[in-house]
This record gives C-alpha cells, structure tokens and sequence, in this order.
C-alpha cells in the first residue's frame, strides 16, 4: 500500500497492520491506533475515538515526510495541546498497553 493511502487509512481509523511502502506503519493497541515511522522508536501520532496526538519532534527527512501525510489529513482535527514530544508520545503509548486508556480524556482523568 502506498504510504498515502496508509495515512489516509489512519486518518479514518482503520489500519491495524495495514504499512506503507516505505516504513510508515500501523499497530492498534487495545483499541487505539498508533502509526509510527521506521518502527516503535519514532510514533509520529495516535488515534483515539475522540482525538488525535501528534509528534512535534523532528527525526530525519523521511520521517518528516510520513509525518506531513499524516498531517495533511488530520490537521483540522488537532488542537495546541494534541502535539507532544516522541518521549510523551511513548508513555502514552505505555499507559494505553498497561493501563487500558482508551480515549484523551482519560489521558487528562490520569493526568499522562
């Protein structure tokens, strides 16, 4: 799948496997979408059903690349708190594997 088509497929919630042509690639994690560049050190954003997170980190040319498809369909949807750094981006990543968050909101109710 050409990597636009996997941005687009994350944008509309869907993608769990579903990987670019060029390392751009998706993983849901109990429930949650999260789509990440060249693999789990660098997650470029997170879907959840009421919002998206995004990564305002820089990492290399390519990834800035994944980054701006991904962007280019979400960014109506993002507001200044939605961008967080690739190390905030992990421990959500982490309290959505441990402690079942399922949403944004609950990331505030836990304060993450």
């Amino acid at each position: 799948m050409k990597n636009e088509q996997t941005a687009k497929a994350f944008s509309a919630g869907y993608g769990d496997g579903i990987n670019g042509t060029k390392n751009l690639i998706t993983e849901e994690i109990n429930g949650v979408l999260v789509i990440y560049s060249y693999g789990s050190h660098f997650p470029i954003s997170i879907k959840f059903d009421d919002g998206f997170l995004f990564n305002k980190d820089g990492y290399s040319q390519s990834t800035t690349q994944h980054k701006n498809l991904i962007l280019a369909n979400i960014k109506d949807q993002l507001s200044d708190g939605d961008f967080m750094t690739t190390q905030e981006l992990k421990q959500v990543i982490d309290a959505i594997k441990y402690n079942s968050v399922r949403s944004k909101a609950e990331l505030v109710e836990q304060k993450i």
